[in-house]
């Protein structure tokens, strides 16, 4: 841009430019990070990398989000919640080597097959939401 422009042009343009680019989450908390870098005398790098960080922490978090809402899980169990006092016909090294997910990487199967009650379905809904997780 050339010449001065006003506060209220340049946000216009910017919000337009932000819109085009589809950059949610620094248009909206653009107004706010520039408060807090001219309170805390941040350096255009530290304001330029705060309002980059935001936009990829909430990218991230819905490129997990998408997937599990798609998967329609029962509910979202992680391995943390598994009980490991339960008797169940799968051990802790076998989930922790399920939970790599390298079985997706090289195109496996995983066929879980267990009596009734011994937490399949809470296992493989495990491995669900690990997966979705680890997606790069």
């Amino acid at each position: 841009m050339s010449g001065p422009v006003d506060d209220a042009a340049l946000g216009a343009v910017l919000d337009a430019n932000l819109r085009e680019l589809r950059l949610p989450t620094v248009r909206r908390q653009y107004p706010e990070l520039v408060r807090q870098a001219e309170h805390d005398g941040w350096d255009y790098e530290a304001f330029l990398l705060q309002l980059l960080e935001a936009e990829v922490l909430v990218r991230r978090d819905g490129a997990v989000a998408r997937p599990l809402r798609g998967a329609r899980f029962l509910d979202l169990n992680t391995l943390d919640q598994l009980e490991w006092d339960a008797p169940r016909g799968i051990e802790r090294p076998q989930v922790a080597q399920l939970a790599t997910c390298e079985y997706i990487e090289r195109g496996e199967d995983v066929v879980i097959a267990e009596p009734i009650g011994t937490g399949k379905t809470h296992g493989s809904i495990t491995l669900g939401v690990e997966a979705v997780q680890r997606r790069p």
